[in-house]
């Protein structure tokens, strides 16, 4: 198998440079990179989508101790138990370790300023999700107006249903960390949304657990906007960057080039 696998990325996506970048979350699946100043700004933490995986938020607020409001309608202690007894019938000890820890941390971690939200961000009216600005006017019950929120996402595909209230509401992130999937057939709309978004596209890389197309398109990728100065020009980062881990740790990571 090669080191990497070749992938084609429209110029909309290069990403201006930052010297700043630093990886937070567990290895392989589940860690981003982003900009350290923007997490040294930030005045709290939103996150979209854990599934049973809090890794990124953990590290972030050892770092910076903000406020966390996250929102997964799937995460719920019932749902840790099925992932446990899961593993436990196919006698795989990492994942019993791992089904076990989630279970005992999740009520230790989501305590005080930390909650967690069982519903789904989308579209008000749909039975078990809420908007964004929904999402908004319950944050800033804390925050009474403050800039400086750092937003992750990950809501396998309808991050495309919120993206203009993201651009709306960018002027008070910090950052936004944000998985795209499906890009092929969204990228009209991805390339309104980066020409739009008022901070700037900082690191993009590829999710080597989804397709390429045969045009060579990745139809999964994780990418990170910055309200902080680059420190370079768009098109001089090295993609994948040295920080980058492939998502499926089995399988080659993705190098991406612009056209």
């Amino acid at each position: 198998m090669s080191q990497f696998t070749p992938a084609v990325l429209p110029a909309f996506f290069r990403p201006w440079s930052s010297a700043s970048l630093i990886r937070l979350g567990q290895d392989y699946d589940g860690g981003y990179l982003i900009d350290e100043r923007d997490v040294a700004a930030s005045t709290a933490l939103l996150s979209f989508g854990l599934n049973d995986d809090w890794s990124f938020e953990r590290d972030f607020l050892r770092l910076r101790p903000v406020p966390l409001q996250a929102y997964d309608a799937t995460l719920k202690p019932r749902y840790l138990f099925k992932r446990l007894w899961r593993s436990l019938k196919r006698l795989k000890p990492h994942e019993i370790t791992g089904s076990v820890h989630s279970l005992i941390d999740y009520p230790r971690f989501f305590s005080g300023d930390r909650r967690h939200f069982r519903t789904y961000v989308g579209l008000d009216g749909t039975a078990g999700y809420v908007s964004f600005a929904t999402v908004m006017r319950t944050l800033d019950q804390t925050l009474n107006g403050q800039s400086g929120i750092f937003v992750k996402i990950d809501i396998e595909g309808s991050e495309y249903r919120i993206l203009d209230e993201l651009i709306e509401h960018g002027g008070r992130f910090s950052a936004l960390a944000i998985e795209f999937h499906d890009i092929d057939i969204h990228l009209a709309a991805l390339e309104r949304f980066i020409s739009r978004f008022p901070l700037k596209l900082v690191h993009v890389h590829a999710n080597n657990h989804a397709l390429i197309n045969g045009s060579r398109t990745p139809l999964v990728i994780e990418c990170t906007f910055s309200a902080s100065q680059p420190t370079g020009e768009p098109g001089t980062a090295t993609l994948p960057h040295p920080l980058d881990m492939p998502n499926k740790r089995n399988r080659a990571e993705i190098a991406i080039r612009f056209e």
